[in-house]
């Protein structure tokens, strides 16, 4: 007896579907239901869709779904939701809260007084979990709400330390003098418990010109930087190339080859870019010699690496690929304007 080998693809389900299989007794049947109506929210039906989103919201005896309907809402971009939202924040389930409190982050308009409430409300709850989500949406939704991330570098939970550096740093102006409160929060978080948080205190304070936080930026890239956040860690090695940081070279070199040369870090190129700013001339020369590949990926990386690391000397070289159109054209045009940002 022949067996099928593939079974056929279920349709996906109509407006009166979804709304239907709301209803149904397993919680399973009910999920993929919300993840249609976030579909059909995008439809002629998105206000009758949106409607059934609440109603799981509000009215699902499982707490799971009820989150994964303040989730749904936030896919959906259900703005006009919010009244929905903040009675959510206040659910018994404290994960439904902490998704709520992020659909808020995301949907809220600037300003919200509600909301604002609601989320400074949320800074003072013994759950880490809502804390963290309450301070990330904040930073979006409230005014002036420097204050709370400032006094949030100090909170109970290192989590919440790292994410109040991290907005600090994404707020202020890269140029300007650290206040003399976030100075002194800075300085605090340079002796942190926790690894992770001293680096992002000295990503913050180095960017600003305080000569400790260079220095405890340089050891942890010499001592081999690990963070959790992909994106926090290339930031952590480009700015150390960026403040001319040459110290940091040796860790630098070990994240572009990897050690004795066998396994490069995750963040290679960037290392290598890094380095190539600091004056290595093998990383110089690793660069430039990615202009000759026969390879089009390869030549137009190596594009992106000389202007990253402002090889004024190879600007005749990206001319000329420019003119031959032997590397992407958008890539070629941002180099040669940040080499000549750089004159």
């Amino acid at each position: 007896m022949l067996r099928a080998v593939f079974a056929p693809r279920q349709l996906p389900r109509t407006l009166d579907a979804a709304l239907r299989d709301l209803h149904d007794p397993k919680p399973n049947v009910r999920r993929s239901a919300l993840n249609d109506l976030v579909r059909l929210a995008q439809t002629d039906g998105r206000r009758q869709a949106l409607q059934a989103v609440v109603s799981v919201l509000q009215g699902d005896a499982e707490a799971p779904l009820r989150a994964a309907a303040a989730m749904a809402l936030a896919d959906a971009e259900a703005s006009s939701e919010v009244p929905a939202l903040l009675e959510a924040a206040e659910d018994r389930s404290e994960h439904v809260q902490q998704m709520a409190l992020l659909a808020l982050g995301e949907l809220s308009p600037r300003g919200h007084t509600d909301v604002e409430r609601v989320l400074r409300a949320a800074l003072e709850h013994r759950s880490g979990a809502l804390r963290f989500q309450a301070l990330l949406g904040g930073q979006r939704v409230v005014p002036g709400w420097d204050d709370a991330v400032v006094a949030a570098v100090d909170d109970p939970d290192e989590k919440i330390r790292y994410l109040a550096f991290r907005l600090l740093d994404e707020s202020l102006p890269p140029d300007d003098a650290l206040q003399p409160e976030v100075e002194r929060a800075c300085r605090r978080g340079l002796r942190d418990s926790d690894a992770s948080v001293r680096v992002v205190a000295a990503m913050l304070g180095a960017a600003r010109g305080l000569d400790e936080a260079k220095e405890r930026l340089v050891e942890a890239i010499n001592r081999g930087l690990r963070l959790a956040a992909p994106q926090d860690e290339q930031d952590a090695i480009e700015l150390v190339g960026e403040l001319g940081l040459s110290a940091a070279a040796p860790g630098l070199r070990r994240i572009a080859r990897g050690v004795f040369g066998l396994v490069p870090g995750r963040f290679a190129w960037q290392a290598r870019v890094a380095l190539a700013r600091l004056g290595d001339e093998a990383a110089r020369k690793e660069i430039i010699t990615g202009l000759d590949s026969r390879r089009r990926d390869v030549r137009t990386l190596a594009v992106a690496a000389v202007g990253q690391a402002r090889l004024t000397s190879a600007r005749s070289r990206l001319e000329t690929l420019q003119r031959t159109e032997r590397a992407d054209p958008d890539a070629l045009a941002d180099a040669l304007r940040l080499l000549r940002d750089d004159d």
